[in-house]
Protein backbone atom coordinates (compact mmCIF):
# COMPACT_ATOMS: atom_id res chain seq x y z
CA UNK A 1 0.00 0.00 0.00
CA UNK A 2 1.54 2.98 -1.01
CA UNK A 3 1.98 6.20 1.57
CA UNK A 4 -0.32 8.69 1.66
CA UNK A 5 1.40 12.37 2.08
CA UNK A 6 -0.27 15.04 3.84
CA UNK A 7 0.15 18.34 2.27
CA UNK A 8 -1.41 21.57 3.33
CA UNK A 9 -3.26 22.99 0.50
CA UNK A 10 -1.26 26.09 -0.82
CA UNK A 11 -4.60 28.75 -0.25
CA UNK A 12 -4.65 27.23 3.52
CA UNK A 13 -1.35 28.08 3.96
CA UNK A 14 -2.03 31.51 3.22
CA UNK A 15 -5.15 31.90 5.42
CA UNK A 16 -2.87 30.31 8.83
CA UNK A 17 0.02 32.56 8.27
CA UNK A 18 -2.19 35.94 9.04
CA UNK A 19 -4.01 34.16 11.51
CA UNK A 20 -1.06 33.12 13.17
CA UNK A 21 -0.07 36.82 13.39
CA UNK A 22 -3.63 37.89 14.44
CA UNK A 23 -3.76 35.37 17.31
CA UNK A 24 0.16 36.38 18.40
CA UNK A 25 -0.87 40.54 18.26
CA UNK A 26 -4.28 39.93 19.90
CA UNK A 27 -2.44 37.81 23.19
CA UNK A 28 0.13 40.77 23.44
CA UNK A 29 -2.46 43.67 23.38
CA UNK A 30 -4.30 41.33 25.80
CA UNK A 31 -1.77 41.19 27.89
CA UNK A 32 -0.81 44.81 27.90
CA UNK A 33 -4.23 45.53 28.34
CA UNK A 34 -4.37 43.30 31.80
CA UNK A 35 -1.37 44.78 32.86
CA UNK A 36 -2.03 48.12 32.23
CA UNK A 37 -5.54 47.18 34.57
CA UNK A 38 -3.38 45.72 37.00
CA UNK A 39 -1.42 48.68 37.86
CA UNK A 40 -4.79 50.99 37.82
CA UNK A 41 -6.40 48.85 40.09
CA UNK A 42 -2.90 49.23 42.35
CA UNK A 43 -3.66 52.65 42.36
CA UNK A 44 -7.20 52.47 43.50
CA UNK A 45 -6.13 50.39 46.26
CA UNK A 46 -3.53 52.82 47.11
CA UNK A 47 -5.30 55.56 47.22
CA UNK A 48 -8.33 54.11 49.31
CA UNK A 49 -5.86 52.36 51.43
CA UNK A 50 -4.76 56.60 52.31
CA UNK A 51 -8.77 57.47 52.56
CA UNK A 52 -8.64 54.26 55.04
CA UNK A 53 -6.08 55.80 57.40
CA UNK A 54 -7.13 60.00 57.06
CA UNK A 55 -10.84 58.58 57.79
CA UNK A 56 -9.36 56.13 60.56
CA UNK A 57 -7.25 59.15 62.18
CA UNK A 58 -10.76 61.71 61.86
CA UNK A 59 -12.83 59.31 63.68
CA UNK A 60 -9.91 58.61 66.42
CA UNK A 61 -10.17 62.61 66.70
CA UNK A 62 -13.85 62.69 66.46
CA UNK A 63 -13.77 59.54 69.52
CA UNK A 64 -11.20 61.60 71.84
CA UNK A 65 -13.81 64.73 71.32
CA UNK A 66 -17.03 63.37 72.10
CA UNK A 67 -15.69 61.75 75.23
CA UNK A 68 -14.27 65.04 76.57
CA UNK A 69 -17.49 66.57 75.82
CA UNK A 70 -19.45 63.96 77.57
CA UNK A 71 -17.20 63.61 80.60
CA UNK A 72 -19.28 64.05 84.08
CA UNK A 73 -16.21 66.61 85.37
CA UNK A 74 -16.90 68.68 82.46
CA UNK A 75 -20.89 68.53 82.29
CA UNK A 76 -20.77 69.23 86.18
CA UNK A 77 -18.34 72.00 85.64
CA UNK A 78 -21.16 73.37 82.97
CA UNK A 79 -23.94 72.93 84.78
CA UNK A 80 -22.56 74.60 88.09
CA UNK A 81 -21.68 77.78 85.56
CA UNK A 82 -25.00 77.61 84.32
CA UNK A 83 -26.63 77.32 88.05
CA UNK A 84 -28.05 74.37 87.60
CA UNK A 85 -28.15 72.44 91.15
CA UNK A 86 -29.54 68.74 91.88
CA UNK A 87 -33.33 68.53 92.91
CA UNK A 88 -34.65 68.29 95.91
CA UNK A 89 -35.22 64.41 96.61
CA UNK A 90 -39.20 65.58 97.49
CA UNK A 91 -39.61 67.18 94.54
CA UNK A 92 -38.42 64.09 92.12
CA UNK A 93 -41.69 62.61 90.48
CA UNK A 94 -40.68 58.93 88.66
CA UNK A 95 -43.71 58.74 86.12
CA UNK A 96 -43.66 55.41 84.40
CA UNK A 97 -44.93 54.09 81.18
CA UNK A 98 -48.68 53.52 81.88
CA UNK A 99 -48.78 57.15 83.41
CA UNK A 100 -48.90 56.37 87.04
CA UNK A 101 -46.72 58.50 89.04
CA UNK A 102 -44.92 57.72 91.73
CA UNK A 103 -43.59 59.75 94.64
CA UNK A 104 -40.21 58.97 95.91
CA UNK A 105 -39.69 60.22 99.18
CA UNK A 106 -36.63 59.58 101.62
CA UNK A 107 -35.10 57.37 98.47
CA UNK A 108 -38.31 55.32 98.72
CA UNK A 109 -41.08 55.08 96.27
CA UNK A 110 -44.45 56.28 96.97
CA UNK A 111 -47.11 54.59 94.65
CA UNK A 112 -50.23 57.25 94.20
CA UNK A 113 -48.77 60.60 94.82
CA UNK A 114 -49.60 63.32 92.57
CA UNK A 115 -47.36 66.24 91.58
CA UNK A 116 -47.67 69.83 92.58
CA UNK A 117 -47.47 71.89 89.84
Amino acid sequence: MPKVRKTVIPSMRILLKPLAVMLLCSGVLSLIWIRTRVMEIRYEIGELEKSRTELLTEQKRLISHKNRLSSPARIAMRASRLGLTLPDRSNVYMVRYDTRVVRVKNGKRIPGGSPKL
